[in-house]
């Protein structure tokens, strides 16, 4: 006679079910460990220092989230905090290949001076792809800075090696005009040697700069040209030293020189539309120190005085600019518009804050 289960329906399928959901439940909560942990060992092939990450959220197929993502050099030094980093992952492989799409929110740069950390308000967004161990591909990146895109088809490659990490690249488009980054070699951590590149961006029109500036600032044409040279020293943070070159720039919709023009006693701004600017500097952190500047225009040249400091995270100028030597000083008629500042303009101090008044922003010697 045949034997029948005296188990009820229920019982016969609700174990097995119950086993399952048990063993998913299980293996759902290591599954952010194991995450953490695919994403920190891809990182150590092309990165020397560390990579944290505060907590692992997962939407069943959905994209996972990266919170609190801190990255830190060979010497433990914060260099950056990323709050989301969203991946959707297209392809997984925990031996092989990886490939994913990436959205970054909000990031803070830890500037050589963790008191001042500067939050920038930026989503990056791109594709990852590893098609084999130590080699690494970005392409498609793009940023936007308060919604506002600045950078498109940036893409960069990287290769890790026993002889270190060789980068080829970022290339893209920086506010509509093509940039260049070129990186050094890595041969171990950044903290324990020079690590940097060099940056170039070529005639960047000014009108794509006038919606970054703060309301009331603006630049309606001209164009400009950025140079930056950058390494990481030991125990003094990011270094730099660069040049920033302006042509046919409208200077009149800055407040900072409309301020300076009526502390001068210039009325009409009219020569200021067509003005040349030139600024090499030195770059300590977030602090742009000026070794060689000059400003021409309808108004007798300016040179900023080497030394000339002004903390680009804080909006904190210490300066001194002087009439610039020349003949063209003595080819002035005395009755020229500009005649006042001529005979009155020996060295002008600004001290302060870049939105303070015009009275307590500018002094004379």
């Amino acid at each position: 006679m045949a034997r029948y289960s005296s188990r009820s329906p229920w019982q016969r399928w609700l174990l097995p079910v119950l086993a399952t959901v048990a063993a998913a439940a299980a293996g759902w909560g290591l599954a952010p460990a194991v995450v953490r942990w695919q994403i920190q060992r891809q990182v150590a092939i092309y990165w020397p220092g560390e990579v944290t990450i505060d907590h692992v959220a997962l939407h069943g197929v959905a994209p996972i989230d990266l919170l609190g993502v801190t990255v830190r050099d060979g010497a433990g030094t914060t260099l950056a905090v990323f709050p989301s980093i969203t991946v959707a992952v297209q392809e997984l492989g925990w031996t092989g290949p990886v490939a994913a799409r990436l959205a970054i929110r909000g990031l803070t740069l830890e500037a050589g001076t963790p008191e001042h950390p500067i939050t920038l308000p930026v989503t990056l967004a791109g594709a990852v792809a590893t098609p084999h161990r130590g080699a690494l591909h970005l392409d498609e990146w793009r940023i936007h800075y308060r919604d506002m895109p600045i950078a498109q088809e940036i893409a960069t490659y990287l290769e890790s090696s026993d002889s270190g990490l060789a980068i080829d690249g970022p290339v893209g488009r920086l506010l509509g005009s093509s940039f260049a980054i070129k990186l050094g070699p890595l041969h171990g951590p950044i903290a324990s040697g020079a690590a940097g590149g060099m940056v170039s961006v070529e005639t960047i029109p000014l009108t794509a700069i006038g919606p970054l500036l703060p309301a009331g600032e603006q630049l309606s044409h001209g164009t400009a040209t950025v140079a930056l040279a950058f390494h990481r020293g030991a125990d003094n943070g990011w270094l730099g030293d660069g040049r920033l070159h302006m042509v046919e720039a409208d200077l009149r919709g800055i407040s900072l020189t409309r301020k300076l023009s009526h502390f001068l006693g210039i009325e009409d701004l009219a020569p200021l539309a067509t003005a040349e600017a030139e600024i090499a500097f030195d770059l300590a952190g977030t602090v742009a120190i000026v070794t060689r500047g000059r400003m021409a225009s309808g108004l007798p040249e300016m040179a900023i005085e080497p030394g000339s400091r002004i903390d680009l995270a804080t909006g904190r100028i210490d300066a001194s600019v002087v009439l610039a030597a020349g003949a063209r000083l003595g080819e002035l008629p005395l009755l020229h518009p500009v005649g006042t500042l001529v005979k009155s303009l020996t060295r002008i101090r600004i001290h302060g804050h870049w939105r303070d008044p015009e009275e307590a922003l500018f002094s004379r010697g």
